[in-house]
């Protein structure tokens, strides 16, 4: 049975251009992944409908450009976020060192501590992978945040994520009662 209760939650989306932010959401949304799409300028913002538990969910994605400008300082675009994903290139250790930048830019313009996940995106790319799983596992555990590997081309992991993330928000103290 499906609740009354309809829950919005916003989350942001975060990392280095090029690391598959736009793609794990358009797969997420659209089901689509396009192999020439070019790079997201700026910031853009999806929505997704979904029944969670028997909750209904419209989840707002707010996808914040990886450029240098939105790095760094204050961003509005993360007030009232719930939770939010870190993303990095499996393939790029450039993508992997500009983590804790990402981090503190999320820690910083919230004024609560929110649930986040890291995810390694390109895993189907695992011929070309830079990353050791094992250093990757130490960084998150150090961060007290989940890593997930995902592939945006294949869909591993994408609904998962998602699915993850709703779950850490809905069980935080302004929802669990």
């Amino acid at each position: 049975m499906v609740s009354e209760k309809e829950y919005v939650l916003k989350v942001v989306l975060v990392g280095d251009d090029g690391v598959g932010k736009t793609s794990i959401i358009r797969r997420y949304v659209h089901g689509l992944f396009d192999e020439n799409f070019q790079v997201a300028v700026g910031t853009r913002i999806f929505s997704k409908d979904l029944v969670f538990e028997g909750k209904r969910v419209t989840l707002s994605i707010f996808e914040i450009g990886g450029q240098e400008k939105f790095r760094f300082g204050e961003n509005i675009l993360y007030k009232g976020s719930e939770g939010g994903v870190v993303v990095f290139d499996v393939t790029n250790e450039n993508s992997f060192q500009s983590l804790d930048d990402w981090f503190g830019q999320i820690e910083s313009n919230l004024d609560v501590k929110v649930p986040l996940i890291l995810v390694g995106n390109k895993y189907d790319l695992g011929v070309f992978r830079k990353l050791q799983k094992e250093a990757i596992l130490d960084y998150a555990s150090n961060r007290g945040v989940e890593y997930l590997e995902s592939s945006a081309k294949t869909g591993k992991n994408v609904i998962y994520l998602f699915q993850k993330l709703v779950q850490k928000i809905l069980a935080s103290p302004k929802y669990s009662s």
